[in-house]
């Protein structure tokens, strides 16, 4: 987990990329700006001299493998990127690993939420929260409850 690891740390992670921004410096070479995390937070990178192929692999959704250090840019921590590859199918490649989650499973959420229904005894408004989960309940039950986590993919 990212926060078992303090500055000048250096590790071996599987992390999500949250975001990719591809960039440039102010010499003209390409670089891309990353988002990186897991379950315990999220943290910045760079991948300095993007090629094409980096552009097109280290895109948000993706679980990649790395060798980092742990070092601070402007007093916020950050990934000093030694090596960067996308997980392989072998190892813990499913994004779902990596996003925050809350403490109780979906399908114990799901079971409670059907169980307070039937506790609605009012037809009209029982119908009225049948209706909304059935439209909404996939992003409701899938998305974390947070002003900052929204969806990466």
């Amino acid at each position: 987990m990212l926060s078992d690891h303090s500055k000048g740390e250096n590790f071996n992670i599987y992390l999500l990329i949250k975001s990719a921004e591809n960039r440039t410096t102010s010499k003209g070479s390409p670089y891309i700006r990353l988002t990186l995390a897991d379950r315990s937070g999220e943290i910045q990178a760079n991948k300095w001299d993007a090629s094409a192929d980096d552009v097109k692999n280290f895109t948000a959704g993706k679980v990649v493998y790395l060798n980092a250090t742990q070092d601070e840019y402007q007093s916020k921590p950050q990934l000093r990127i030694q090596e960067i590859r996308l997980a392989n199918d072998e190892e813990p490649s499913d994004p779902s690993l990596y996003q925050i989650s809350a403490p109780v499973s979906k399908k114990d959420l799901q079971n409670q939420i059907n169980d307070l229904l039937f506790q609605i005894t009012n037809p009209t408004w029982n119908r009225l929260v049948r209706n909304i989960l059935n439209k909404y309940g996939d992003r409701y039950y899938e998305y974390p409850a947070a002003k900052k986590n929204a969806p990466c993919f």
